[in-house]
């Protein structure tokens, strides 16, 4: 049961990074 909602989680950070990826460098 907790898959699916995992699956949901990895989507929306995976959309944010793309969407947002300077807050995955560093400063």
């Amino acid at each position: 049961e907790s898959v699916p909602k995992q699956q949901s989680t990895l989507k929306k950070i995976s959309f944010r990074n793309s969407t947002f990826p300077e807050l995955l460098l560093p400063k």
